[in-house]
């Protein structure tokens, strides 16, 4: 069974953010994922702006963007 669901998580508690290519590709939304790590959790998201996601988070919080 596959399931998907939509989650939200606040801008305020994201400790980190990397490219990945892990994670579902069936129906991605983006060729690439970015695992996110908010409260000491690691999410997969599929983005499909995530160029200008980047951008923007970046400038408020730029110390997260891992490369």
């Amino acid at each position: 069974m596959l399931v998907f669901f939509k989650k939200t998580i606040s801008f305020d508690t994201i400790e980190k953010i990397e490219e990945t290519e892990k994670g579902f590709n069936f129906f991605a939304l983006a060729n690439s994922k970015l695992k996110i790590t908010s409260k000491g959790k690691n999410y997969i998201f599929s983005i499909k702006e995530k160029d200008i996601f980047l951008e923007k988070v970046g400038d408020y919080k730029s110390d997260v963007i891992k490369e």
